[in-house]
């Protein structure tokens, strides 16, 4: 929220980096992760399905670049964009993030509900654009606010400290879209690279599986939710 595409784009490029450039209707995805594949230093591309999303080549160091610290930038692995580009909540929706901690993903949300409206030109967001952030921990929560403050989310964004299982559905008529995005055994994480087993204990994943469909079933159970997205990073299990 705190800038534009076209304006991170032109930073880059005053910088010396290269966007590299492609027709999608006549490039297919199989093309494009060759293009990805071929990112030479200080070149970068637009992602083929997330259109906010810049791919830039494997070990690009930007920890500290300004537009990182300025909240221009989020650094995020593409498959952890796409439970929000799956939800596709229009501008001026109602969004709730029920497992919301660090804040990336909330801070794509608010991204979603604002349409093209960036924070730092002034106005106003899309009327009813809003997103509700639940985070039970206390000190994941502080992180979640400190993320959320950077990129400008924290314009639209409420952050409430509970558990979601302890939110009461009739108090929140407004939401329209839900993420459900819970702890899990990871094990899609572990797998990245080689299949191996992470280790995870029958007990542990027994826990996990229960608190899991509790989570979903209690998203489903909002009264004028249209759409819930859940997802894991688990592959098997």
């Amino acid at each position: 929220l705190c800038n534009s595409l076209t304006r991170v784009s032109r930073h880059l490029r005053d910088e010396g980096w290269l966007e590299i450039m492609y027709d999608k209707e006549s490039t297919s995805y199989s093309q494009f992760l060759e293009i990805v594949r071929n990112l030479k230093e200080s070149e970068y591309v637009v992602d083929y399905h997330i259109q906010n999303l810049i791919v830039f080549p494997p070990k690009t160091q930007l920890y500290d670049h300004a537009l990182i610290e300025d909240g221009s930038l989020l650094l995020q692995d593409k498959g952890s964009c796409m439970p929000v580009e799956a939800l596709s909540p229009p501008p001026g929706s109602c969004v709730l993030d029920a497992c919301s901690a660090p804040g990336m993903k909330t801070s794509q949300i608010a991204s979603k509900v604002c349409g093209n409206w960036v924070a730092v030109l002034g106005g106003k967001p899309p009327p009813g654009a809003k997103v509700i952030a639940v985070e039970r921990s206390t000190k994941r929560c502080q992180v979640l606010r400190d993320i959320l403050q950077r990129s400008r989310g924290d314009k639209v964004t409420t952050v409430i400290n509970q558990n979601f299982l302890e939110i009461d559905p009739q108090e929140y008529s407004e939401v329209d879209y839900i993420v459900v995005d819970p702890s899990c055994s990871g094990d899609g994480m572990v797998n990245r690279n080689a299949l191996a087993d992470s280790g995870i204990s029958q007990e542990k994943l027994a826990n996990l599986c229960f608190f899991q469909k509790k989570l979903l079933r209690h998203a489903l159970s909002f009264p004028n939710v249209k759409k819930v997205v859940y997802s894991t990073c688990s592959l098997t299990r």
